[in-house]
């Protein structure tokens, strides 16, 4: 009964506010039992008045000023007299603020932000490579952690004191006026421990020195009044520990299936039909594990491809393969589109991908060019030299005029094989037309 009444005797000269239910100390520990979930925060009906619990240690993450409350739910667990866990969560009316919030933002800029919610960036080049998870965070949708955790530790966060859990919030010294006094404020020292109805409390303990300023130029001076201490206390309410952090699971309108407006049209004849095997063997030796490609087709100065995956995130890591170059060469597909995508089932998709064929690995002998040139050349010209090297090649001609020249210039530059044609006249006579014409395989 002595102890019971010195305790309320010392809270009321504390200032504890008298509607608080009453303060619970221990009977045989130095340091208060914590372990329960509190509300840390409060926020009115519309999600616009922020506040949180007045104690340093408890700050679930450095403030922004303006940013408002992120957090507004605590778990304490573990032995205080080695370390406290916390754990921060959002309840349902925090987690329905923040998504209000966050609507009004997109509002400002919508058109711009609802592009980016269409497949079409999903599957541009800069997105591609990712995942869907590591898309949805680069649009910071439904990204943001919905827990945080924090680890205080004895006698480096705080310490115990008669039943109460000490620390000091390390505030800098703070500057204010009350009316005719101005009070210098020292670094408040925090006490905090639980009341009889398992609610936090906070005991701040100020020493202010107080004077009566004379005058204020460019700092103020006053006359002294001497030092006093000032309490100030802060609560929290306990409420029941959440089971599963609360979270919103917005809409992904970029996960639905994707057609290209303007696909790249397929040329059955042409320098790319002639390459489909060598561009197979390339896409196969590059395909990651679980990627299968189901059919290859020539389009224009590249392939399309047929591709599978089995696993969700497999086709992402398959931009970067099919790029891989050997030996310090140019990347193999570096100008890639994603022509359409589909997904087959929640972890298999298939994928219809455009790739610019690298430059020729495989040129054409000289008897292969003889060959080629047969349906191109107008029967008056007599082709005395075949050369061949690298893709670039060379054949010296003889006519009898400049016009059957001229026509197997027209036809090698009309060629779907050929390009870059130019013509050395190396001697010309009445009679007789001598020349090199240069060409090479058309990109």
């Amino acid at each position: 009964m002595i102890i019971v009444l010195a305790l309320v005797l010392s809270a009321c000269g504390q200032n504890y506010p008298h509607e608080w239910p009453g303060i619970s100390k221990p009977w045989f520990s130095t340091c208060p039992d914590l372990t329960g979930s509190y509300r840390i925060a409060r926020i009115d009906a519309d999600g616009r008045q922020y506040e949180y619990l007045d104690a340093a240690v408890f700050a679930p993450e450095p403030t922004v000023r303006g940013r408002g409350v992120r957090w507004d739910i605590m778990t304490v667990s573990g032995n205080i007299d080695e370390a406290l866990s916390l754990r921060f969560t959002r309840s349902p009316e925090l987690v329905a603020a923040l998504q209000r919030e966050t609507d009004s933002q997109r509002m400002d800029n919508r058109k711009s932000f609802v592009d980016r919610l269409t497949p079409q960036y999903r599957w541009s080049e800069d997105n591609r490579r990712l995942t869907d998870a590591q898309f949805t965070e680069r649009l910071h949708i439904g990204s943001e952690k919905t827990e945080i955790t924090r680890t205080l530790r004895f006698d480096v966060n705080y310490n115990c004191v008669g039943g109460w859990m000490g620390t000091d919030d390390g505030s800098a010294n703070s500057v204010r006026d009350d009316g005719a006094i101005r009070s210098m404020r020292s670094l408040p020292e925090q006490e905090i421990g639980r009341d009889r109805s398992g609610g936090l409390i906070v005991h701040r303990t100020e020493m202010v020195e107080a004077e009566i300023p004379i005058w204020c130029g460019d700092h103020c001076v006053g006359i002294p009044l001497g030092t006093t201490t000032q309490h100030r206390w802060n609560r929290a309410d306990s409420v029941e520990a959440p089971i599963e952090p609360v979270t919103s699971v917005p809409a992904q309108p970029w996960l639905a299936d994707y057609e290209a407006a303007e696909p790249h049209a397929l040329t059955p004849s042409g320098p790319a039909a002639r390459r489909i095997d060598e561009a197979r063997k390339l896409i196969l030796a590059r395909l990651p594990n679980g990627v299968t490609l189901v059919d290859l087709q020539p389009a224009g100065i590249g392939v399309r491809a047929h591709l599978s995956a089995s696993q969700g995130d497999a086709l992402n890591g398959m931009f970067d393969t099919l790029r891989h170059s050997d030996h310090g060469r140019p990347s193999v597909f570096y100008n890639m589109t994603v022509e359409s995508f589909e997904r087959a089932s929640p972890t298999g998709s298939r994928i219809q991908l455009w790739m610019e064929l690298p430059p020729a690995e495989v040129r054409l002998s000289r008897e292969q060019l003889r060959l080629e040139l047969l349906t191109l050349l107008p029967k008056q010209i007599l082709v005395t030299y075949y050369g061949s090297g690298r893709g670039k090649y060379t054949v010296s001609i003889e006519s009898p005029s400049r016009e059957p020249v001229s026509t197997l210039l027209r036809n090698l530059d009309a060629s779907l094989l050929f390009e870059d044609v130019n013509l050395l006249v190396t001697a010309e006579s009445a009679t007789k037309v001598q020349g090199d014409i240069t060409f090479s395989d058309r990109q």
